[in-house]
């Protein structure tokens, strides 16, 4: 019994933060592709489409900055998928609300 207690402890430390936020490694476009974190940005505008909107959330100013945008796509009941994009590269996927 004690084992089975400290390996469901164990699990639960080792769960990434980023599923503790609502955020995950895979979004589903609304064409039912897939996309996943890691995926160039050229991918993702392949499976998924023009996003409704991109926002430059920094403009990679100095040594070796980067520049990171965010597409947001619609989903349903007021729902938008929040990809973000660095360096060409999907880094993050999460989910705003507008309702």
């Amino acid at each position: 019994m004690k084992l089975i207690i400290t390996i469901l402890v164990f699990l639960a430390l080792a769960t990434p933060a980023n599923a503790q936020r609502g955020e995950g490694s895979t979004f589903r476009c609304q064409n039912s592709k897939l996309v996943h974190v890691g995926d160039s940005a050229f991918l993702v505008a392949l499976k998924c489409g023009k996003p409704l909107h991109k926002e430059v959330i920094n403009t990679g100013y100095g040594k070796g900055g980067q520049i990171t945008s965010e597409w947001f796509y619609p989903m349903k009941n007021g729902w938008y998928g929040v990809l973000t994009i660095r360096a060409g590269k999907l880094i993050r996927i999460g989910t705003i609300q507008t309702k």
